[in-house]
């Protein structure tokens, strides 16, 4: 059985995300049981299963180790006195992309602290010493070529992916940025996707990019059941936000996983199609009923093509319910974002055609600019706004290196050089 963190990983792999799979809980409260009418399906899914792949570990925290485990010893109860219920876990992927957000790597050795839920992370850092036999997959999947750009190309990433680059590596890189190209080739860019590390640069963006549609756009509000639910952040409602700008033809991206099987999943890109209201609504107080929308990537059923043939699905209102004290909130929302630029965090999992990137800035997460530059299978695939210097890959020492690297060393040891 396969599964990972995110809906996009989980697509790649063709298995299911983490969460929906085991039932992981979603908020910071980590005591949710499972239902027993759950807990049946999950043994009657989970029958006859001796290995669960776990893609993309670099986003897999601490706690949602302790809560696989959890979940698998309640769903095998025989050998609830095992780790993960008896079964094998296998994690898979790179722990020099990004770290998971707010929740701590799985290499994390800091203690934790006396606070409440901390001793999950005790908990989770035994279970991780207990992964004891490493392979290397030493085959590069996306970028391939034996030709001499492709090859140094492959190079500046294992660099950037060590946090370091090479004076031959910063010469290619310069090659691509827009300044240095020619009116041509940056006609090929003129509609590419734009992968900024904040979520400031992103929204701005997309903004203006929106006003560049030929289409009018309108604002959809969100519909709370108090004005508190209003204040409340897009992780509280689970990726839904409060207002967004849309318009027919708008690039957009789903911000939940809808059919995980299908590739309507959490990062799925495509195009608005359409607006439709129930008759007699008005447009410009009223939720929409549904939005048509046209994925980059699908293969479930569809209730109609478009005139090139793609699927086009309805994207329905989803409500969200959280709770802030004693208060009960909630939000209705669709789960859409606009997506002619989108953040690096968001665009890990995804191989591009195109890119176009701003590297101007020092990282200020580990990992930010080699996931960014890795989304492409070619240097020539990439365009950078502007300029930067050599200087902006410096890296400080910390204490994340550290124990990352300490981790690599310990895994050198238990390298399995027979299957």
């Amino acid at each position: 059985t396969g599964a990972a963190p995110t809906g996009v990983a989980a697509f790649n792999i063709d298995g299911q995300t983490l969460h929906g799979m085991l039932r992981l809980p979603v908020r910071a409260a980590f005591t949710e049981d499972l239902p027993n009418s759950v807990l049946t399906h999950l043994q009657m899914t989970f029958r006859g299963c001796s290995f669960l792949l776990v893609d993309e570990k670099s986003m897999l925290g601490l706690k949602q180790l302790y809560w696989i485990d959890r979940r698998l010893r309640q769903i095998f109860p025989r050998r609830a006195n095992e780790p993960f219920g008896g079964i094998n876990v296998v994690l898979i992927g790179d722990f020099f992309q990004l770290p998971p957000v707010g929740e701590r790597s799985l290499y994390d050795t800091k203690p934790p602290s006396n606070a409440p839920g901390q001793e999950y992370i005790s908990a989770g850092q035994q279970l991780y010493r207990l992964f004891d036999r490493t392979i290397i997959l030493d085959r590069v999947m996306r970028q391939q070529g034996e030709d001499e750009r492709s090859v140094r190309f492959w190079d500046l990433l294992t660099d950037l992916r060590e946090g370091t680059v090479a004076p031959d590596g910063f010469e290619l890189l310069s090659s691509r940025v827009r300044s240095k190209l020619s009116v041509v080739e940056r006609a090929r860019f003129n509609s590419s996707l734009r992968i900024y590390a904040r979520k400031q640069q992103v929204a701005r963006y997309n903004i203006d990019a929106l006003e560049t549609n030929s289409q009018p756009a309108i604002k959809i509000m969100a519909k709370h059941n108090c004005p508190a639910a209003k204040r409340g952040t897009d992780d509280d409602a689970e990726g839904l936000v409060t207002e967004t700008y849309l318009s027919i033809g708008a690039r957009i991206m789903l911000t939940s996983n809808l059919l995980t099987r299908f590739g309507l999943v959490n990062g799925t890109m495509g195009t608005l199609i359409d607006i439709v209201w129930h008759p007699n609504d008005d447009p410009f107080t009223t939720l929409p009923s549904m939005l048509l929308f046209k994925p980059d990537s699908y293969s479930g059923p569809n209730m109609f093509v478009d005139t090139d043939g793609k699927a086009v699905v309805p994207i329905l209102p989803l409500t969200r319910d959280w709770e802030e004290g004693a208060q009960k909130l909630s939000r209705t929302m669709f789960p859409v974002v606009l997506a002619y630029a989108i953040t690096v965090h968001k665009s890990q999992g995804l191989t591009l055609d195109r890119v176009v990137l701003d590297i101007s800035e020092k990282d200020f997460a580990v990992g930010l600019t080699y996931v960014a530059i890795s989304r492409v299978r070619t240097v020539d695939s990439l365009m950078i706004e502007q300029e930067f210097h050599i200087s902006r890959f410096e890296q400080r020492d910390s204490i994340v290196r550290r124990m990352r690297s300490d981790d690599k060393t310990r895994r050198a040891a238990q390298v399995v050089t027979s299957i």
